[in-house]
């Protein structure tokens, strides 16, 4: 079994088949890309798991798969969110949390966070990079540092939910990773601002400021108290270009198009390089 923390990377959009291939749901697209490259085919979730309950050929989802990354064997959960894209958060954070639950995360949904070991949860810190964006320079990651002492006690903790999403400021063929918390800007995207609140609604987030007081426990070591501000969300986006008009009209019917035959190629052609951004996301949870 590999000594990595799992991951669960999960992909917002519109559920199939109306918007199976429109460019809002290039997540989609490249999570089942890398499900092939992986060769762990995405499945319908039970009851349409099982052989005498094939699912209708309209069936929005959910689709999971269970894997793991090729060089460091990290143990990888692949998951395409059957909502609408505006209400993605809740139905993923309950998933997220069973899923948490499963793997002996105890408090605030964070595997590997609990009682007996946040007090060393210092360790698992994502640190800044400047090279984690050499490939889309115009999208530089983003790492949100609470103020306080320059100790592990006040670095960020990753939670080891991944986000995989449109981008409307990326060219197709992009991708960008931003990390941050409930105050990391959402650029306008409603599927990633309904994922965040439903993360604060949860204790894994901490509302922005001026957002109210945020809900939930939080986490709670042996050593004392972790603020959920320390933890934060990888969002890797999927580049699909803009209009030239931003009018709300003009880019919404734009999202909803189809995305070209030959853009899906190059957006199923990012697999390898969504491979390299989780492995090294694995090395920063650990410390390397």
């Amino acid at each position: 079994m590999s000594p990595n923390p799992p991951l669960f990377l999960a992909s917002i959009g519109n559920p199939p088949p109306r918007w199976h291939k429109t460019l809002h749901s290039a997540g989609h697209i490249l999570l089942r890309a890398l499900a092939q490259h992986l060769d762990a085919p995405l499945q319908p979730m039970a009851p349409y798991s099982l052989p005498a309950h094939p699912p209708p050929r309209d069936h929005p989802g959910p689709y999971t798969a269970r894997t793991q990354l090729p060089h460091t064997r990290t143990p990888l959960t692949l998951w395409q969110s059957p909502s609408l894209m505006n209400v993605s958060g809740p139905t993923l954070i309950r998933t997220y949390e069973k899923w948490c639950a499963e793997r002996g995360g105890a408090i605030g949904g964070v595997v590997g966070i609990t009682k007996t070991s946040a007090a060393a949860a210092g360790a698992n810190i994502i640190r800044e990079d400047s090279q984690s964006q050499s490939q889309t320079p115009q999208a530089p990651s983003e790492t949100k540092h609470v103020k306080g002492n320059n100790n592990n006690d006040t670095k960020p903790i990753p939670l080891n939910l991944i986000l995989l999403h449109d981008d409307l400021e990326l060219s197709p063929g992009k991708l960008s990773v931003r990390r941050g918390g409930a105050s990391l800007s959402a650029r306008g995207h409603n599927g990633i601002k309904s994922v965040v609140n439903s993360l604060v609604k949860a204790g894994m987030l901490t509302a922005a400021r001026g957002a109210g007081k945020k809900k939930g426990g939080g986490v709670i070591s042996s050593a004392g108290a972790i603020d959920p501000t320390r933890f934060q969300l990888t969002r890797i986006g999927v580049g699909i270009g803009r209009p030239a008009s931003r009018e709300p009209e003009v880019v919404a019917e734009y999202v909803l198009g189809r995305m070209p035959d030959r853009q899906v190629e190059v957006t199923e052609g990012l697999v390898e390089e969504l491979v390299r951004i989780l492995e090294k996301e694995v090395g920063m949870m650990i410390g390397e």
